[in-house]
């Protein structure tokens, strides 16, 4: 999916253990090509893995699964920072 949307995203959000090539390793090989990544973790597992000198990523946010929408929304402010303007859904009024 990188590959064919190119430049048009500006955070990856990916589970630290999948079946083939873990969120780790993606991380990584997407952050030699675009430094500026900023990559949001989630795991059941430690976040021990992300930490110390061998950490993938400089911009990161670790989310412990399982998690509720409100601290998924709250991290990709936090990685995208408020001047990027990126606001809370809007939920529909049943009243209109």
């Amino acid at each position: 999916m990188a590959e064919s949307h190119g430049a048009q995203f500006d955070v990856l959000a990916t589970d630290v253990d999948m079946p083939r090539l873990s969120g780790i390793e993606l991380a990584r090989r997407l952050g030699r090509e675009r430094p500026e990544l900023r990559v949001l973790f989630f795991s059941g597992s430690s976040q021990e893995r992300l930490e110390g000198p061998d950490s993938c990523v400089a911009d990161s946010r670790f989310l412990q699964k399982p998690f509720l929408a409100d601290a998924l929304l709250a991290a990709l402010r936090a990685l995208l920072g408020a001047s990027r303007g990126l606001s809370a859904p809007r939920r529909s009024d049943p009243s209109s």
